[in-house]
């Protein structure tokens, strides 16, 4: 997969791409949904102050941010080099 889409004045958009090559550890979503993933993942994140009482709005603050983490790089590659990504849950990790 080449990523010369993200140099230059793109270069801040590639952060969150992972290669197939890189070892940075992902998730499947599939995987990341089941509620003892998440639970766990909610509670590193936030802690046990607000894990569980506020489940909901802890699902509701994580997905936004990882989502705008996720969304501007695969913009930049679709457009810029007309790349198309899989939408079906068990081909997608975070």
């Amino acid at each position: 997969m080449r990523l010369d889409c993200f140099e230059g004045p793109l270069a801040v958009f590639g952060h969150a791409l992972v290669k197939g090559d890189d070892h940075r550890p992902v998730t499947p979503v599939p995987h990341l949904l089941q509620a003892q993933c998440l639970d766990q993942l909610l509670l590193r994140v936030y802690g046990p102050d607000l894990m569980p009482s506020q489940l909901p709005v802890l699902v509701s603050q994580w997905s936004k941010y990882y989502f705008m983490q996720l969304i501007p790089p695969v913009m930049v590659a679709g457009l810029v080099e007309d790349w198309y990504w899989p939408l079906e849950l068990d081909q997608v990790a975070l």
